[in-house]
């Protein structure tokens, strides 16, 4: 059997042989081109790139001149778990919590929660007239008139308000704890902390009051009533005496 030759080879042309015989690039060259690219654009644009960037931070800093300034105020309390004594020297009337780990840890989560509750923000609210106060409650009496100003006051939610500017952090380790209180005005903020602090101090006070008033009343019918044993026992023991015409030495 013999082979015949091809009857037609087509030459590959140079610039095509080049091309299959070379190797890719590393990409180390397209990276400087595209970045000598941009950094034509920007020089070509210099001045419109200086000036969107001088317009930003003027607009940033007149946004930020604008807005008025928070001021926070802190109150300092002391947490005590003790529970009240009725006389000097004799046990606890009653106990605050458990004294272990985990039961002084809840009372003292209950604490935080209680300095945070709508009941005591109501009671704050109450004793400042916060529910008229234009001011606490942002309401710009300048831009609407008297009957609009009524009708802000009443749709307003001067505990929740309250409640929305409090934050209690606890000092770790301790039995402190902070009350911050935020609001445009420094002095209205110390105000307001310095209430909350003491309406809760108040609170407790007449907790304590009232453990105290229940205890002493126990203790007046507990006396009343030994008081009365003792009197019917020593009747019977002279009724015993004469009955038996014995007598006590």
């Amino acid at each position: 059997m013999t082979l015949s030759p091809p009857s037609h080879i087509s030459p590959i042309p140079l610039e095509d042989a080049g091309a299959l015989n070379s190797t890719p690039d590393d990409g180390g060259g397209l990276l400087a081109e595209e970045f000598h690219r941009f950094w034509d654009t920007i020089r070509k644009r210099r001045w419109g790139v200086a000036l969107f960037i001088v317009a930003a931070v003027a607009g940033t800093l007149a946004y930020t001149v604008r807005q008025p300034k928070i001021y926070r105020a802190s109150a300092a309390l002391v947490i005590d778990q003790s529970a009240p004594q009725v006389l000097s020297g004799i046990k606890d009337v009653v106990e605050l919590g458990d004294r272990s780990y985990w039961g002084s840890r809840s009372y003292f989560k209950t604490q935080y929660e209680i300095l945070q509750s709508r009941r005591l923000a109501q009671v704050v609210v109450d004793r400042l007239d916060l529910g008229n106060s234009l001011h606490f409650l942002n309401i710009d009496a300048e831009k609407l008139s008297p009957e609009e100003v009524n009708e802000a006051l009443a749709k307003a939610d001067p505990a929740a308000a309250l409640l929305g500017r409090i934050h209690v952090e606890p000092l770790r380790e301790s039995y402190i704890v902070y009350l911050h209180v935020e609001d445009t005005n420094p002095d209205f903020a110390a105000e307001l902390a310095t209430t909350l602090a003491t309406t809760y101090r108040d609170q407790n006070l007449a907790f304590r009051r009232k453990v105290l008033q229940g205890a002493q009343g126990d203790l007046q019918r507990l006396g009343a009533r030994l008081k009365k044993d003792k009197v019917e026992a020593e009747e019977a023991l002279l009724t015993y005496e004469r009955e038996h015409q014995v007598g006590t030495l």
